[in-house]
């Protein structure tokens, strides 16, 4: 068996609104849309969306997802100038990852992170 990848599904309140956000503060890009869901992509990440009239019994906001990358400082400053709203600063942490929190208008968390070495350098999979 094989697993190919994943896609994390946010409730909200307005699925073109959130989809908006991720494409104008986070730099995502629209992937598809039908009805009341939609999904968006940054690399091979996916988020999907699922507005009011899905049934669903998830409370919008309190969702959130840890999305691994690269080039982790370049991007936090990218985002620090759309105005995207960090909530948590860019911090490398004992558990080996540099990473900062990013919430959208629903409420729901995003945390971006690249993993670091005991020395607090950045691992890029070319140099593991």
């Amino acid at each position: 068996m094989k697993f190919n990848t994943s896609a994390v599904i946010f409730s909200v309140r307005d699925v073109h609104a959130s989809m908006n956000y991720y494409r104008e503060k986070l730099g995502f890009r629209e992937y598809f849309t039908f009805g009341d869901y939609g999904g968006m992509m940054i690399g091979d990440v996916e988020v999907h969306f699922a507005g009011p009239s899905i049934q669903s019994n998830r409370v919008t906001g309190e969702s959130s997802v840890y999305i691994f990358c690269e080039g982790i400082d370049e991007y936090y400053h990218l985002l620090e100038a759309t105005g995207a709203m960090i909530v948590d600063p860019i911090m490398s942490y004992p558990y080996g990852m540099r990473d900062f929190v990013v919430e959208d208008p629903d409420g729901n968390l995003i945390t971006f992170g690249q993993q670091i070495d005991p020395e607090g350098r950045l691992i890029y999979k070319g140099n593991q």
